[in-house]
């Protein structure tokens, strides 16, 4: 889900900067920043971690039938180069087709499953990000925060532990998701 949690990030980042940038800063006169660890937020919020449990099992389950089908073409050829010298030239024809359909049909199911997993990745992760993304919003109002950084995907050199707000989010998005559940 790596990739996945990445385009998360850069979401993250782009609604912050458009959503609290510097108007609010510059009308006021004075700039708070608060900073982020999206990958914390991610690593420790459980729907996150039970999307990554679905789409990791959905891959391994993709993975295991690539791995039969190859094994079955596989055992085929096998058989096919041992029988190919007492075979008729129609019967090697059509066994040639027949392994050259059953190569493009792995071929198929290899990008039909790929582009599967990467519409249910997307699925799952829009839902989060907005979650995540107004979970953020709604702490920086709390805080009255004009600016949101990502230390984890911006180049932060230095930031005062005052302005890490990591952890209230996380508590947000928990608090949320807890009355959800009741």
């Amino acid at each position: 889900m790596n990739h996945g949690l990445s385009a998360l990030r850069a979401v993250v980042i782009l609604v912050l900067f458009g959503a609290m940038a510097a108007p609010a800063a510059a009308q006021s006169g004075s700039l708070r920043v608060g900073i982020i660890d999206a990958d914390a937020i991610i690593k420790e919020l459980p729907a996150a971690q039970e999307a990554d449990k679905a789409l990791t099992n959905f891959a391994r389950s993709i993975q295991d039938s690539l791995a039969a089908m190859e094994k079955s073409l596989q055992d085929r050829l096998t058989s096919y180069q041992q029988k190919e010298q007492m075979m008729t030239a129609d019967a090697k024809a059509k066994e040639e087709n027949d392994l050259r359909a059953m190569q493009q049909q792995m071929l198929q199911f290899r990008q039909v499953k790929s582009q599967e997993l990467e519409q249910r990745r997307a699925n799952v992760l829009v839902p989060l990000r907005e979650r995540i993304d107004a979970a953020v919003k709604a702490v920086a109002q709390e805080e009255k925060l004009n600016l949101v950084l990502d230390k984890s995907t911006t180049v932060v050199y230095y930031n005062d532990k005052n302005l890490e707000i990591t952890w209230k989010v996380l508590d947000h998005l928990n608090r949320g998701e807890a009355k959800d559940g009741q």
